[in-house]
């Protein structure tokens, strides 16, 4: 069975790189997704303000168009006429580009703001909306002036179809409203979406960081010690052999790594010193014993020659 001290360091090495590169590939990860999802957010939220922004500028059209009307009752003459007239054609097509982008939005379905049950009202407000810019009391004003009506007739004339027209602009309100209230409530709530998608993701890309860091920590510990504890207990070997003490017990014999290969060496320089002392206890026991025997034959030797020269003495007495 493959046991994590049969890997080279280099492998262990490895693994650590790898599982950063894992980690910093989930975070990168994690975050383009997020990235994508508040970007759909944030354009429907953009689509939901452009379409509140559609129907204010509407509103605002519409009750100043009126407004000019009342100011032409009460200053009718070539120059207010001229200025009303510019500005009316203004605010026209403003409105209508403003009831274009609502009917748009109502049959866009990557809008949400407008949904296809939302269509009979806008287009229902589109017909208001027309109605109202094809008639405005600018004309009747120049007929007035052509005429040569008595101004104070013609302020009254003025009046009385302002206050016709300013019914209009009540049933554009009226209509405005419904459409409105839904387009801020759905902005609202896209809002608060991706106000929540943007602390879920800042939570989530946070917890996998320092998940992260940790896991990255005690592996590269983990290692560390794995590295650092077998070639420790290797060294101490060394320094018990050179000490000349060969009674230990090498560790790492077996182990599949570079402290393997370290301890195999080591057991082998154990065994040579070993093997040497040996020889050389045999060597000087060998040497112990031949002296012994030197000894023995030269003492056997002079004991013969002593003897010898007796046997002469003797003989010759």
């Amino acid at each position: 069975m493959l046991r994590f001290s049969d890997f080279k360091i280099s492998s262990k090495l490895s693994i650590l790189v790898l599982v950063s590169a894992l980690i910093t590939g989930i975070v990168g990860w994690v975050g383009v997704d997020a990235l994508s999802s508040l970007d759909a957010k944030n354009d429907a939220l953009s689509k939901a303000a452009k379409t509140a922004l559609a129907l204010a500028k509407l509103k605002e059209d519409v009750v100043a168009r009126n407004r000019n009307g009342f100011r032409l009752a009460v200053d009718l003459s070539e120059a207010t006429l001229a200025d009303i007239r510019a500005r009316n054609q203004d605010r026209k097509t403003s409105m209508l580009a403003s009831i274009d982008h609502l009917v748009r939005a109502s049959r866009d379905d990557s809008d949400t703001t407008l949904m296809s049950e939302d269509q009979p009202r806008v287009d229902a407000l589109r017909d208001l909306v027309q109605t109202y810019a094809s008639n405005d009391m600018v004309s009747t004003a120049e007929q007035l002036l052509r005429d040569k009506v008595d101004p104070q007739k013609a302020r009254d004339a003025l009046r009385d179809g302002n206050l016709k027209y300013y019914e209009s602009v009540l049933q554009i309100e009226t209509a405005v409203k419904p459409i409105s209230d839904k387009v801020i409530r759905v902005t609202t709530e896209i809002a608060k979406d991706s106000t929540a998608e943007a602390k879920r993701v800042t939570s989530l890309m946070l917890t996998i960081i320092v998940g992260g860091i940790v896991a990255c920590i005690a592996l590269g510990l983990l290692i560390a010690k794995a590295i650092s504890s077998p070639i420790g207990r290797a060294v101490e070997n060394l320094k018990t052999l050179s000490g000349g003490n060969t009674d230990l017990q090498v560790f790492g014999i077996g182990r599949g790594d570079e402290v393997g290969a370290v301890a195999a060496t080591i057991a082998t320089f154990r065994e040579n010193i070993i093997a040497n002392r040996t020889l050389a206890e045999e060597a000087k026991a060998a040497e112990v014993r031949a002296a012994a025997e030197r000894k023995t034959m030269m003492l056997d030797l002079a004991n013969r020659f002593e003897a010898s020269v007796k046997s002469v003495v003797t003989g010759v007495a």
